[in-house]
């Protein structure tokens, strides 16, 4: 093969995307946070859960924990692993109710040229915590029994 064709059969390598058969990404289903839990301290709540996961290069593990708002679920945060808590802060009082999953972001780098994708898994939802956020009495005596 001459040295030019040689050349030109590479920048044309280059140039084309690699066109074998497209690459199949399948990922293990996640676990749900277990013994997912609430508690209150003054007028805050603190949501934490256990979860066992082995992080590799690859993969980033979130935890996504919403709350109930009335008759709808919005997001009170996420957090990286391994931290497997979070607070929610200045709250009425009253019953506040949690849920939390687990969400597995894996980047995959194949083809030439490389390509990067985004694979994301979530678990499903852990099931609902609450806890109850309670208000100082307010104008109580003390007296002595006797």
């Amino acid at each position: 093969m001459s040295r030019r064709l040689f050349v030109v059969l590479l920048i044309l390598a280059m140039c084309v995307p690699f066109s074998g058969p497209a690459a199949q990404v399948q990922a293990a289903a996640l676990a749900v946070p277990w013994s997912v839990r609430a508690y209150s301290v003054g007028s805050s709540v603190v949501v934490g859960w256990e979860y066992t996961y082995t992080p590799s290069v690859l993969t980033t593990l979130t935890f996504e924990v919403w709350r109930l708002a009335g008759i709808m679920w919005t997001s009170l945060g996420t957090v990286t692993y391994p931290t497997k808590t979070i607070t929610h802060e200045n709250l009425t009082a009253g019953e506040h109710k949690y849920r939390v999953r687990a969400v597995q972001t894996m980047t995959i780098v194949a083809g030439f040229p490389p390509v990067h994708t985004t694979v994301t898994t979530e678990s499903d939802w852990s099931p609902t915590v609450s806890e109850w956020v309670l208000t100082a009495p307010t104008g109580a005596t003390v007296q002595r029994a006797g």
